[in-house]
């Protein structure tokens, strides 16, 4: 858990977005491995193995990891 003072309005959004929107080097070049390793399928066939990679590449929590083993939902609406 990162816990951290706000001061300003303007750091509290720039710490979100850059939350949201960090980039896992390591994940971009392995999807891009697989989408040039997979240039020979058709379209369909192409947009479900980087899919499919990237689901199973991807780095979650530990408890999102429970969550998921253990077939609960992760939040209800």
């Amino acid at each position: 858990m990162d816990i951290q003072y706000i001061t300003v309005a303007y750091a509290c959004i720039m710490y979100i977005v850059s939350d949201a929107c960090k980039v896992e080097n390591s994940t971009s070049e392995m999807l891009h491995t697989v989408a040039k390793d997979s240039t020979n399928d058709d379209v369909r066939t192409q947009i479900k193995k980087v899919g499919a990679a990237f689901l199973n590449h991807q780095k979650i929590s530990a408890r999102e990891a429970a969550y998921r083993l253990l077939t609960l939902y992760i939040k209800m609406s």
